[in-house]
């Protein structure tokens, strides 16, 4: 049933719903009744309960008539009988001329009939009426009208009902429903960003389901949580027979208390003001469908006692909690799958919620579009820093944007860090890494990406300098930090180092020139961390040798290193990580140091290096990188005679002409020796090879001796964790053994420039494999099979290839390169050209591409 003055324009209102009524016929009963249902449902409503009159009122009335956006006109037998509920009606129907107010009729133990034809009780009044205001016939008959008008509304009439719990409970529907469809849930700033979160929140309720369900929103403070939580509330509260908000419950517990808390919650959810008894409660609450918000958590016990394990909810409850700790959510008993993280807004819905702050519209002034697009990446999507940024610059001139634009951006934005690399420093520096990181995770503090990163957002960033800052504002060589590049080189430049200082990271891109003593680090005895690197390559020069690096450094990053080696009096036994990428190097040190705790080295593109000590003593070794080091001309043997060695990248180092080890290395799962000089692998033949079982990556490129296909097949059996394969060059490579099928972990192929002649059925086995390269096998004839799964597929100017027979590409395309293979069949071409077909029309997710020979083949 439908008001037939509902419209989708009724504007919002100071009420939703104004109640016109006869006090002496329903005050103590039935609106008693009513305005507890409404209430419940969380419907404001303006009902005027006073016995008397006058002008002030009448005044009051009318502003509140005209911000409603219900009006509910309750038609009794003694309705007519009062000058007021008449004028209210004359005004009510004004307003639904005008401003589209919904009005509703509600028949109460009277005739519809008597109402819209003033008689019985109605004709009474009017008599009354007549002989009360004679000269007055103009009011009399507008009276009437309005009356008559109402009446013939769409309405509710008493006696259609069996009781008047069943009426009252059809007209809080009927409310409820069109305030859902007239008004705006939350203001359009609290909608930004909020559908790709609903998705998931919506699937999680599964309102139709009877079971009783607690769901956790995680998230970093300023993100939106509770916001989002208030719009599921409004969005769902319709469907459930109670429903409660509990508010900053972290705060609210500490100054009133749980028990207090849980008194709160009742009252609302039971509609009783007085002290609730649990057992009292949990009865009643067995028999009601609920909906509860526990917004802030910071404690399991929280959860605990405010949720279901307390209250003993009924069928098709839900429970929301937010909190910043996914770990208090787990623990308060909510499964990790019932657990949403509201994410950051993209960079077009920050720009939108930004403007609407700075410049009460969706988008930037033309102006100030660089500007804005500066600010708004320092946000970082998180919604409560682009409101106060928003609101910061609202109305401010160009000049004082850039003025705190400056100081905003002193800093890189977004900090990201490799998991592993973290996890090594902290533990070297002595502490719980992992434990830790996953803490900090959980109160969502840092994220941990797909990429095996480490994000920390630069507010968190800058949050945690400035409490390093305040260690000591004007002095700071007494800090334990440092990372301004001004406070750094005066500390170097002046020699004014201290026992306080234990960590330095210095982005070198930021300074022309450096003038410091052959010791400014001697003074720093507990330096833990000194890092040096170039955020952005720069020139800078550093006109000094260096004497000695304190002992007890555990990480020491040095990109463009100055000198062609380290201090002699420097004792690395405490190093976890040495890393001088594009150093000055020539060497490291002579003779064997005591590396009890390194576990990485990354000499990388050091083109002066030309050997490396003894690493005998490296018991934790496990990667060393050496990629580029064009001058060098051996790697000691005592590196792949490691134990622990899981990692080695000689690739580029072309004066390396051979590799060799005293042990087997069956630690060693990624081998890289692409652009290498090795001539010959005297320490891998193909017995040696087959120890190496845990062997992930073996890339290895031009290797120009032959090797036969069942030497291929023994590596095959052995490396079943393989995961890359890259046999770029290997120009005496005839075939690939069948038994390819077995590296089922396998998800990169790489043969291009290879003598292969044959890609062999087997590959189709292989579910993991994404990606084979192909290209300039100049001998290739067929390609026999080709994996389920594969995404991309290179055979350009592969010349002598004829056929590619692969039912699998008819049922998952894939994009595919056959430039200039101009022997392939008929047939062939038919399957390439049918898959790529296939790929432009059905799949949604890949771009739609054009014939595939005119780019592919």
């Amino acid at each position: 049933m439908a008001s037939s003055a509902s419209s989708s324009q009724v504007p919002c209102g100071k009420h939703d719903v104004f109640i016109s009524f006869r006090g002496s016929d329903i005050r103590s009963d039935f609106l008693s009744h009513l305005k507890r249902a409404l209430r419940q449902k969380n419907v404001d409503i303006y009902v005027d309960d006073r016995l008397e009159r006058g002008e002030e009122i009448w005044s009051a009335l009318v502003n509140a008539i005209e911000g409603s956006m219900i009006a509910l006109v309750i038609f009794s037998d003694n309705y007519a009988s009062s000058k007021w509920c008449l004028e209210e009606l004359v005004k009510i129907v004004e307003c639904k001329k005008a401003n589209q107010q919904i009005v509703i009729p509600i028949f109460y133990r009277v005739d519809p009939s008597h109402v819209r034809h003033q008689t019985h009780t109605y004709a009474d009044a009017f008599t009354h009426h007549e002989q009360r205001f004679p000269d007055n016939m103009h009011n009399l008959e507008n009276w009437r009208s309005v009356l008559k008008e109402t009446a013939h509304l769409s309405g509710y009439h008493s006696s259609n009902f069996q009781d008047e719990s069943e009426l009252i409970n059809a007209i809080v529907e009927d409310v409820f429903k069109k305030l859902e469809v007239n008004t705006p849930i939350v203001p359009r700033s609290q909608l930004i960003g909020f559908h790709q979160n609903f998705t998931n929140v919506e699937s999680l309720m599964k309102i139709e389901s009877p079971e009783v369900r607690v769901l956790g929103i995680w998230g970093p403070g300023g993100i939106g949580k509770t916001t989002f939580a208030s719009t599921i509330f409004d969005n769902f509260l319709s469907k459930f027979e109670s429903h409660c908000f509990l508010e900053n419950v972290r705060e609210e517990s500490t100054k009133i208390g749980l028990s207090s808390l849980r008194q709160k919650l009742l009252s609302k959810l039971l509609d009783q003001k007085d002290y609730i008894n649990m057992n009292h409660a949990m009865r009643r609450l067995k028999q009601k469908k609920v909906l509860i918000v526990i917004d802030d958590v910071d404690n399991p016990k929280q959860l605990k006692d405010l949720a279901r394990q307390q209250l003993h909810l009924g069928q098709g409850s839900r429970v929301i909690a937010t909190s910043r700790d996914k770990h208090v959510l787990r623990s308060g008993g909510i499964h990790e799958k019932y657990i949403h993280e509201v994410r950051e807004l993209s960079r077009k819905e920050s720009l939108e919620l930004f403007s609407m702050h700075a410049y009460n519209q969706n988008h930037p002034i033309k102006e100030y579009e660089e500007l804005s697009n500066l600010t708004v990446a320092l946000a970082g999507g998180i919604p409560l820093a682009l409101e106060v940024l928003g609101s910061h610059f609202h109305s401010r001139d160009e000049a004082y944007w850039k003025s705190e634009l400056s100081k905003l951006q002193k800093y890189p934005h977004q900090v990201f860090k490799i998991k592993g690399q973290v996890i090594l420093v902290l533990e070297a520096c002595g502490f719980k890494a992992v434990s830790g990181i996953q803490n900090l995770i959980d109160k969502a503090l840092i994220k941990s990406d797909g990429y095996h990163r480490i994000v920390m957002h630069d507010l968190i960033r800058e949050m945690a300098e400035q409490i390093v800052r305040e260690e000591c504002v004007k002095h700071p060589e007494f800090r334990s930090r440092l990372n301004d590049e001004d406070e750094i080189c005066d500390v170097l430049e002046n020699n004014k180092g201290t026992d306080e200082i234990e960590g330095i990271s210095l982005d070198v891109s930021r300074i022309k020139y450096l003038h410091v003593r052959a010791n400014p680090f001697l003074k720093m005895k507990k330096l833990r961390i000194l890092k040096v690197f170039n955020g952005q390559w720069s020139e800078t020069m550093f006109p000094f040798d260096l004497d000695s690096f304190p002992n007890a450094l555990k990480y020491f990053w040095w990109d463009y290193y100055p000198c062609e080696s380290l201090p002699s009096g420097f004792c690395p036994e405490n190093l976890a990580k040495l890393r001088m990428s594009r150093s000055n190097v020539t060497k490291l040190w002579d003779g064997v140091q005591d590396l009890v705790n390194l576990k990485t080295i990354d000499l990388s593109q050091s083109f002066e290096l030309m050997e490396l000590p003894d690493f005998s003593m490296a018991h934790k070794l496990e990667n060393v990188n050496l990629y580029d080091c064009v001058s060098l001309r051996s790697v000691h043997p005592s590196i792949l005679s490691l134990p622990t060695l899981v990692a080695l990248d000689v690739s580029g180092c072309g004066k390396v002409e051979s590799l060799e080890s005293e042990t087997h290395l069956e630690s060693l799962s990624n081998l890289t020796t692409s652009r290498c000089g090795l001539k010959k692998l005297r320490f891998l033949p193909i017995n040696e090879l087959c120890c190496l079982t845990n062997l992930e990556v073996f890339d290895v490129c031009d290797f120009k001796q032959e090797i036969h296909t069942e030497e291929l097949h023994s590596l095959f059996d052995a490396w079943r964790n393989l995961g890359s394969l890259c046999l770029i060059g290997w120009s005496y490579l005839s075939g690939i053994p069948s038994n390819i099928k077995c590296l089922t972990r396998l998800q990169h192929l790489s043969l291009d420039e290879s003598g292969v002649e044959t890609l062999p059925a087997g590959v189709s086995h292989l579910s993991s494999l994404i990606t084979i390269r192909l290209r300039e096998c100049k001998r290739l004839k067929s390609i026999l099979g080709l994996p389920p799964m594969l995404e991309e597929l290179y055979a350009t100017n592969c010349t002598l290839l004829e056929t590619v027979s692969s039912d699998s590409l008819l049922f998952n395309p894939c994009r595919l390169h056959f430039e200039n293979c101009v022997k392939l069949d008929e047939c062939s071409l038919g399957v390439i050209e049918e898959s790529a077909h296939s790929l432009c029309t059905s799949s949604p997710v890949r771009s739609p591409r054009p014939h595939p020979f005119a780019c592919y083949a």
